[in-house]
């Protein structure tokens, strides 16, 4: 008998089992002792889907900030409906002109040094360093990538004989600053949080956008610029660590339902907004060239109402494609 156990090749122990497939184990207590499940393994594994989805979102982030410049900055109309809504800025009032103010005084270098510091604490303190690292420089390439390009790259021509700003000022880069760092903390987060960060941080992006145009900084295709900017390196962090370390989807069902609620509650209010921008900017735009002069409020609002809606939809994107996603899993992981 025990002949025969000699001979016979010894079963692999669940743990053995889980480490020669390479992965890791699902640790949990029952009754006093420590269970670890091989059936359920929380290995890092390559979500092909969600890599697809950031790609696209990497693509159309950077097809918005070619259109934004091919249209805003390179057309005459574009030039018009913009230095349209730029002068139209003066309708707002002096106490919203302050808070604009207020707003921008957040928007620092130092400010950015403090946020992407707190935000690797947290990623770190979440046992996820190569998440605190990849999105520190994710969130300084999207604000280097915004002042190489305003500044040496992309140029404005002179298509207007009365142009309130020559210079170029797309993309704008406060608005890459705030649009960044809400990236950065819905990366960092852990997903059952991310739909109600990405909230606030939205909000905060769409505000520092309108704040620009409203103390007169910057034009309204800027904003948009800046917002593509963040978010296509946002996508490109989230591809280079499902790529590095893998991503899953997590277990959480409840977490995972709340954030496409919050997602389809962003895109819904980013359609609204589009259609509201529309409806401002009609008896603006085609019908005569002394319109975009005449209709300068018209224009100021529909652009600060086109602000915010890029803001939602955008925001929706990047919350669909990260919904319930996983991001730089440590081998034991409870998310």
């Amino acid at each position: 008998m025990r002949a025969e156990r000699r001979g016979r090749p010894r079963a692999d122990s669940p743990v053995q089992a889980g480490w020669r497939a390479g992965g890791a184990f699902d640790v949990r207590h029952h009754g006093g002792f420590m269970v670890i499940a091989p059936d359920r393994p929380v290995a890092v594994r390559r979500d092909t889907t969600v890599m697809r989805q950031l790609v696209a979102l990497g693509f159309g982030s950077a097809a918005l900030l070619v259109a934004g410049y091919l249209v805003g900055v390179r057309t005459t109309q574009g030039q018009k409906l913009d230095n349209a809504a730029w002068l139209g800025r003066h309708i707002a009032t002096h106490q919203a002109t302050h808070g604009a103010r207020v707003m921008l005084a957040t928007i620092s270098v130092s400010s950015l040094a403090v946020a992407i510091g707190v935000l690797a604490l947290l990623a770190f303190g979440r046992g996820r360093p190569r998440l605190a690292i990849v999105v520190g420089i994710a969130t300084f390439g999207a604000n280097l990538t915004s002042e190489v390009l305003k500044h040496f790259v992309l140029t404005r021509p002179v298509l207007l004989a009365h142009a309130p700003i020559v210079k170029n000022t797309y993309p704008s880069g406060h608005s890459t600053v705030a649009m960044s760092v809400a990236v950065a903390a819905v990366l960092v987060v852990p997903h059952r949080w991310r739909g109600t960060v990405g909230i606030v941080g939205f909000t905060y992006a769409a505000a520092i956008g309108v704040a620009t145009v409203v103390v007169g900084w910057h034009r309204p295709s800027d904003v948009l610029g800046g917002y593509a900017v963040a978010i296509g390196w946002g996508a490109a962090a989230a591809l280079s660590l499902a790529l590095w370390r893998g991503a899953r989807r997590a277990p959480d069902v409840v977490a995972a339902r709340a954030t496409p609620r919050i997602a389809s509650l962003l895109a819904a209010t980013g359609v609204g907004l589009i259609i509201a921008a529309f409806a401002v900017l009609i008896g603006v735009v085609g019908k005569s060239d002394q319109l975009f002069v005449l209709n300068k409020t018209r224009a100021f609002v529909a652009a600060a109402v086109a602000i915010s809606a890029t803001v939602a939809l955008l925001g929706a994107a990047l919350l669909t494609v990260l919904r319930g996603v996983t991001l730089d899993p440590p081998a034991l992981v409870d998310d």
